[in-house]
């Protein structure tokens, strides 16, 4: 989230509000992005409001761009795309706003040079992992000019401890993470809760300890 250069007062929209997903919103909430998550469960929508986020929209329905679209002003700065599914990061390229309109408010762009706007391009995060592909159609796909693609993996040591010390100043909650703590020896139920039960089961530790 920190290769997105969140700036207090953009707009994001994170779909998927599995671990990775929360962890984001968290993330950008903590910048002072105004954030909005989606997801399919209801649960994990009740925690995220629980910890602050603007709104939380079901995806289930019909309408779901236009309900989250709502909630913006015609699209985010920064999409985050946390399910993995071809659904969802085709619902994340519609969801990107348009580069800045001119200062008269017309439904039309100036003609300036493309690059004038490329410190202001948008933002798309690929937070997910994908067993699929996901063809999309290189002109239309996307209402503006630009947009920045982030795909990130493994950090370095100096954005771990990014990490560590938004834990030690608050801004980032581990408890608000963290449902419980079970023996190793717990796995094979633990993780069929997982994955059948999205709502009651969100995230577990295991003890190895003993």
């Amino acid at each position: 989230m920190e290769a997105a250069a969140p700036q207090p007062g953009e707009t994001a929209i994170v779909i998927g509000q599995g671990l990775i997903g929360a962890l984001s919103a968290a993330w950008l909430h903590s910048r002072g992005c105004r954030v909005v998550v989606a997801d399919l469960e209801q649960g994990r929508l009740h925690r995220a409001l629980a910890r602050g986020v603007a709104a939380a929209v079901n995806i289930s329905g019909d309408d779901t761009e236009a309900r989250l679209l709502a909630h913006v002003n015609e699209g985010a700065d920064i999409v985050v795309e946390g399910s993995g599914a071809p659904a969802g990061v085709m619902l994340a390229y519609r969801l990107i706003r348009a580069k800045p309109r001119s200062a008269a408010g017309s439904p039309f762009y100036r003609g300036e040079p493309i690059g004038t706007f490329k410190a202001d391009w948008p933002r798309l995060v690929m937070q997910a992992s994908y067993q699929q592909e996901v063809s999309i159609h290189p002109h239309g796909f996307y209402p503006g000019e630009g947009v920045t693609i982030l795909t990130p993996a493994d950090r370095s040591l100096e954005d771990r401890q990014k990490s560590v010390e938004a834990i030690r100043r608050g801004s980032i909650k581990a408890a608000d993470f963290l449902d419980r703590i079970v023996s190793h020896r717990e796995a094979p139920e633990v993780y069929r809760a997982l994955r059948d039960d999205k709502n009651g089961t969100f995230s577990v530790v295991f003890d190895w300890s003993k």
